[in-house]
C-alpha cells in the first residue's frame, strides 16, 4: 500500500530521535534496530488502515464527478417541478 522510501523516511525521523545509549544497548544484544523500526512502523500503518495518495486521489475525482450529477439532478427536477405547476389546474 506504501511505498518503501515513506517507511523508510518515517522509520529514519524515529531513529535519529532515539538516544544513543538506547541505540548502542540494542546493538549490543545483536538486533538491528533499523530494520526492527521499518518492520514496526509498517505493521501500525497497515493498521491504521490509511489509504494511498492515488487511491485519494481517484476517490475524490469520483466525489466531484457525483457532486456535479446530483447538482445537474437537482436542476432537473426542479425544472420539472416548476413544469408541473404550471401545467396544474388552479383552484
Amino acid at each position: 500500500m506504501f511505498q518503501n522510501d515513506v517507511i523508510s523516511d518515517i522509520s529514519q525521523k524515529i531513529l535519529d530521535n532515539i538516544p544513543e545509549g538506547v541505540k548502542s544497548t540494542f546493538e549490543n544484544l545483536g538486533s538491528d534496530m533499523d530494520n526492527t523500526i521499518k518492520v514496526i512502523v509498517k505493521q501500525v500503518v497497515e493498521k491504521l488502515d490509511l489509504v494511498s495518495r492515488e487511491e485519494f486521489d481517484v476517490q475524490t475525482e469520483i466525489l466531484q464527478r457525483t457532486r456535479l450529477k446530483i447538482e445537474e439532478l437537482e436542476k432537473h427536477v426542479a425544472a420539472l417541478e416548476k413544469k408541473l405547476e404550471n401545467n396544474s389546474p388552479k383552484d
